[in-house]
């Protein structure tokens, strides 16, 4: 189309090259038949004075992020993690006694340990927030043996577990608390300084001025989260003027060198009558797409959303914060040089954010036309189907976005999906019949014990499936060529059986093709079966990363629903373990039955009858 200069808010904006004007620009027209109009209209505008030009040492600003702790969260951290200077995981809690206390323990273990092995320089900063009314925290924090204790426990956390801080979401805090906070931090800080650990401290937006900077002088950081505007009804979630407004303010009452700003990138649907919920973006993609909406761009607030009907005729109103706002609020956020930015949160986050956010990048050119394109993402709870014989398929259509960015104002002032990829998803192997089961072993072959099995199975008429280890599988190619040759399946369980949730890309690959090699040279085969070691199914988040990976390879994973329980130690009697598998199928567990056939996980085997 032809290129001309246009008016944008008054201003005669002349056209550059690599910009695209487009003289269409919908406006949303908004219904009134349940509710006022959305408050992006009463909300202040984006100032049309102002370039947004950032200082190129903007480009070394510290990038933290919230973490979602649910799978797809852990999945995003494993994929982004060198992206990110802090990572910031809700792992503490003040609960109503006044005690220190871990929310999740198990979840917290399996991100540290993936963490160490994959990323031991970031920086961890435990969030610690309070699970008790503002008066509690106000009478613990009085209390000097109670803070004492709090304070005690903080720093013995932070030094066992090797962390670079502490951050502190304290919210509704009553005014008489702000005080004894004050003193807490104090002492805090102070005990934190010789391991020259950090305190941040997560305020909102909203707080006394003079709260705000009595606190910038006893933390390190503060924290403040520009992606909650008030109100319940349909609206945009964080509007381009409200976010400069409020940047503004803060700039001018805390010094930037201190202060993080946090930018957000998920959505809410707005349902009617029912309550908000929040989604990831990925999601309201999916979302926008089944529904056969159409994603409109809110002018004035800069925000895009859209408007379905769900199956029981309500109509939802999904207001998004996704690449194109978290450009523009980022280059907004950089002009002031502000110590970071924050992104809330990893796991619910649009996947092209990474290439405004990530480490050494900034909201440029580059970033405008890697926006265009935005990556594929898991978009669904995936664990609560419990499939067991699955693939992770990612579609061939691709996401693409249209954009137009204004060079005078440096925002980009209008966004539409012109396709949208049905993204990433697993897709479940269906049942022969409900009424058959799958017998598989795991980490054999073994001389003895997996001829035991080959012998009862054979005098049973029964076939069943032996994910094998390369090195067992090498060292024992006459139980291997017995097994296939007597009509068995063969998988892969890997080479040298390590925790595959903790390998790099590469290691998994060259783990499961070096048993590939072993397959090929001694029966002649290139098995597509997979089963990842150390985990039994989607129950466990660490599978979802390793079932991607091993898709892109075009393996079929098979996990297991019904455990033999035959790894316990001592092993349990055969009997029990039949009962065990028995009760299992008959409470709808699964289908598929896992064994070992190995060392001390096959002892049972060596008793049975």
């Amino acid at each position: 189309m032809s290129v001309s200069s246009f008016y944008f808010f008054g201003f005669l904006v002349p056209p550059k090259l690599g910009v695209t004007v487009n003289h269409d620009i919908d406006v949303p027209v908004y219904s009134r038949g349940w509710s006022d109009l959305p408050k992006s209209l009463t909300q202040p505008t984006f100032s049309t004075l102002n370039s947004r030009d950032f200082h190129a040492s903007a480009v070394a600003t510290k990038r933290f992020a919230f973490l979602a702790m649910d799978d797809i969260g852990q999945l995003s951290l494993k994929q982004n993690v060198n992206s990110i200077d802090g990572l910031l995981p809700d792992l503490l809690v003040l609960n109503r006694t006044g005690e220190l206390s871990q929310r999740s323990p198990e979840i917290e273990q399996r991100i540290r340990r993936w963490l160490s092995q994959n990323s031991s320089s970031l920086q961890i900063y435990p969030i610690l927030s309070n699970n008790t009314r503002s008066n509690d925290l106000g009478s613990y924090l009085s209390s000097e043996p109670q803070s004492r204790k709090i304070l005690s426990d903080i720093v013995s956390y932070l030094e066992k577990n090797g962390d670079a801080g502490i951050a502190l979401s304290f919210e509704e805090m009553q005014p008489a608390t702000q005080p004894r906070l004050f003193r807490f931090l104090q002492d805090l800080r102070r005990a934190l300084r010789p391991s020259n650990r950090s305190v941040i401290l997560i305020l909102p937006s909203t707080m006394e001025r003079s709260w705000m900077q009595n606190f910038a002088q006893v933390a390190d950081f503060i924290l403040v989260p520009l992606y909650k505007e008030e109100g319940g009804h349909p609206q945009p979630l964080a509007s381009q003027g409200w976010f400069e407004s409020r940047l503004g303010v803060l700039t001018a009452t805390v010094d930037p060198s201190k202060l993080i700003i946090g930018i957000g990138s998920f959505g809410y649907d707005f349902g009617r009558p029912s309550p908000l919920s929040k989604m990831s973006t990925p999601s309201a993609w999916s979302l926008l797409r089944k529904s056969d909406a159409k994603l409109s761009f809110d002018t004035k607030s800069l925000n895009p959303w859209f408007r379905y009907t769900d199956s029981a005729g309500v109509v939802h109103d999904v207001w998004l914060l996704d690449g194109v706002t978290f450009f523009n609020q980022a280059k907004a956020a950089l002009t002031y040089r502000p110590a970071g930015l924050a992104l809330s949160e990893i796991g619910f986050e649009d996947p092209s954010v990474w290439a405004v956010f990530g480490r050494g990048k900034s909201p440029d050119r580059a970033a405008l036309r890697l926006l265009e394109k935005p990556p594929s993402a898991f978009h669904a709870d995936l664990a609560a189907r419990r499939p067991e014989t699955i693939i992770a398929s990612t579609s061939v259509v691709r996401n693409v976005r249209s954009l137009s960015y204004n060079e005078r104002l440096g925002l980009i002032v209008r966004e539409s999906l012109e396709r949208i990829s049905p993204g990433k998803e697993l897709l479940a192997s269906p049942y022969v019949s409900e009424k058959f089961l799958a017998i598989t072993f795991d980490d054999g072959p073994d001389p003895k014990i997996t001829n035991k099995i080959l012998d009862i199975l054979a005098s049973k008429s029964v076939k069943a499936t032996f994910f094998v280890v390369g090195k067992n599988a090498l060292a024992n190619k006459a139980v291997l060529q017995r097994a296939y040759h007597e009509g068995h399946d063969i998988g892969n369980h890997t080479y040298g059986h390590p925790r595959v949730s903790e390998l790099s890309s590469s290691d998994l690959e060259l783990e499961l093709t070096s048993t590939q090699r072993v397959l090929e040279a001694t029966i002649g085969i290139h098995t597509k079966l997979f089963r990842p070691t150390y985990g039994g199914g989607l129950e466990d988040p660490e599978n979802l990363g390793v079932i991607e990976q091993v898709s892109r390879l075009n393996y079929l994973t098979v996990l297991a629903g019904v455990d033999g329980f035959d790894w316990i130690r001592p092993p349990p009697p055969s009997g029990k373990i039949v009962d065990a598998v028995l009760k299992q199928v008959a409470a709808g567990k699964g289908q598929v039955l896992l064994f070992h056939d190995w060392g001390k996980n096959s002892q049972p085997w060596k008793r049975y009858r």
